[in-house]
């Protein structure tokens, strides 16, 4: 969760920039409150090694990523991290251990799945972060001359 200072910008046009971004990331939007907040159901692959093998597996970390505007600044909360792979082998990343309980994928693979989720959800707040500084400094939108 983070508030940004986002200047210039009212509270709908941050909040339709956010939308966009949102579409363009192939999200859900789960919860809409036109010009102030907005909630996505958002996923990213993931990748870890299997417990007896050097095989990789693959699986998919889901989340809701909840976008909320103001005049001049916007609010991002990222929630709700869980994971599904192979059979069984998820839950919510929060936990300590997976669902599993380690029976079938290893603490390793547990720590790879949510290191590679945080390296995801890092570049996601980066290209929204870029997108409304893009437009927040975009001159054509500015009648300050």
């Amino acid at each position: 969760m983070k508030t940004v200072d986002a200047t210039g910008l009212s509270a709908q046009q941050i909040y339709d920039v956010a939308k966009e971004w949102g579409n363009e990331q192939a999200f859900m939007v789960e919860e809409n409150k036109s010009g102030s907040k907005i909630v996505f159901k958002g996923s990213c692959k993931v990748t870890y090694p299997a417990t007896k093998s050097a095989e990789k597996l693959d699986g998919n970390v889901s989340f809701k990523f909840q976008i909320g505007a103001k005049e001049g600044k916007y609010r991002y909360i990222a929630i709700n991290f869980s994971h599904s792979g192979a059979p069984d082998d998820g839950g919510a990343l929060e936990d300590r251990v997976p669902d599993c309980e380690f029976t079938n994928i290893s603490a390793r693979s547990w720590t790879v799945i949510k290191q590679q989720t945080y390296k995801e959800m890092n570049k996601l707040i980066k290209s929204l972060t870029d997108k409304i500084t893009a437009v927040q400094n975009d001159p054509t939108k500015s009648d300050d001359w």
